[in-house]
Order: C-alpha cells, then structure tokens, then sequence
C-alpha cells in the first residue's frame, strides 16, 4: 500500500480576475473560478490557453486556498493507474464547449479528450476514491462543488 498526500488548490476571484473568471465565480456564486491538483509529485493544470500541464510540484502564491486530504491510501496497482491517467493527460486541450454546456446550459454536454479544471480534478479525486466523487459525473462539477464536498471531509 501507498500512501500520499493530495493538495487541492482553489483560485479566488478577485477585482484582478479576468472578465472570464468573474462571470464563472459569479455564475456559480462561489468564491472560486479555478482549481487545480496535487497528487504525489504532480501538479496538475488545466488552462485555457496551454490545455492539461503537469509541472514540478511548487506551492501556489496569490489568492489562493488550499484543501489537503492526508494519507490517501492506494495500492500500488491504483497507485501507478492514476500516474498513468495523468501522464496520458498531459498537453490534452482545454474543454471550451464542455465547460459551456455543462456548467452554464446544464446539458451535461462534454469533450471526451479535453478537460476543464474542476472536471479533471474531479476526475482524480473519483479514481482516488476519495469519499463524495465515487459516484459524480466530474464535468458536472464546478470549483465551488468541489470545494463544498472536500470542506466536508
């Protein structure tokens, strides 16, 4: 078994926040327009203009807050599929039409091969197992949704 740490990191909106990131906070009346994930040594983004990044673990600066679940326990099997998922992620697209048609239609419409931020992170804390994303569908979940479950936990 293995065990690591995953940090969850929610951006804040703030009266510097692009015009974009304003309309998402306000549209899902959170105080958060981006989130993004820490798991073991990968620091997972998603962005608009570069897609799903996978860096160097360094800590965030600005208007953020984090979220640390301890001691996610995984077996090596798990352990080594959740790398794998991540590393077959990398340089995939921003999903401009799912972030749209699932977060402010609600048509539950989706790229299968493009993520938005809170729907990959999602997508990890699910494979995770990490209790309140076993059973969600991840692109119907917005900064603030992911927020409100891991403040539960």
């Amino acid at each position: 078994m293995k065990k690591i740490d995953v940090i969850v990191a929610f951006k804040k909106v703030t009266p510097y926040s692009t015009l974009v990131s304003k309309a998402i906070g306000w549209y899902t009346k959170s105080d958060y327009y981006h989130v993004e994930i820490a798991v073991d040594k990968y620091w997972v983004s998603v962005f608009p203009e570069k897609g799903v990044e996978l860096v160097e673990i360094e800590p965030l600066k600005g208007d953020w807050e984090y979220k640390k679940i301890e001691n996610v326990t995984l077996t090596e099997e798990q352990y080594n599929k959740i790398v794998d998922f991540l590393l077959a992620q990398e340089n995939k697209e921003y999903d401009f039409k799912g972030i749209f048609l699932s977060q402010f239609i609600k048509l539950r419409i989706e790229s299968k091969n493009k993520w938005f931020s809170s729907e990959l992170v999602s997508k990890l804390l699910q494979l995770m197992l990490v209790e309140g994303f076993i059973s969600i569908d991840p692109a119907t979940q917005s900064p603030e949704n992911v927020f409100k479950i891991l403040k539960d936990l």
